[in-house]
């Protein structure tokens, strides 16, 4: 999310990432050199800076790779833009607390 509060999307496929206003239209494209986006981030002091990066490198044949430049797939790209993100949050609670009380690994199943 931006600090507008519109989602940023990578289509993954698609080589892009997509802005979505609150109402569900598309507000902004940011087109990348490859085709498998992923994982969209906000960073940079200002918080003006996507980074996003792709999946390419596990998903084309070596032959197409060869296509590409070095460091294209797999690769992290970034775009400075006119919208900011908003500053990440730290979880002050306990991991215990979102897993009743208990250590995942810790739990055992419950008799039927």
């Amino acid at each position: 999310l931006d600090a507008e509060g519109c989602l940023w999307n990578a289509e993954f496929g698609n080589g892009r990432v997509v802005r979505y206003r609150l109402d569900g239209t598309i507000g902004a494209v940011v087109r990348v050199p490859t085709r498998y986006t992923t994982c969209p981030a906000f960073g940079g002091e200002d918080l003006r800076t996507l980074y996003i990066t792709d999946a390419s490198i596990s998903r084309l044949s070596k032959k197409k790779l060869e296509d590409f430049p070095a460091g294209y797939p797999g690769g992290i790209f970034r775009v400075r833009l006119p919208y900011s993100g908003i500053p990440e949050v730290n979880f002050r609670g306990s991991s215990s607390a979102l897993t009743g009380g208990e250590p995942s690994s810790a739990r055992r199943p419950e008799a039927s």
